[in-house]
């Protein structure tokens, strides 16, 4: 496996990563603001 595929594969896994959390994150951050007010 050469370092070329293996960065692409982190950047993938980083980025899926970060599409999860900002799937699950940004619908609880807008109840919780939602609740604030």
């Amino acid at each position: 496996m050469d370092k070329q595929n293996f960065k692409k594969i982190m950047k993938i896994v980083i980025v899926s990563v970060i599409g999860c959390f900002f799937v699950l994150f940004i619908p609880w951050l807008m109840n919780t603001l939602v609740n604030l007010y």
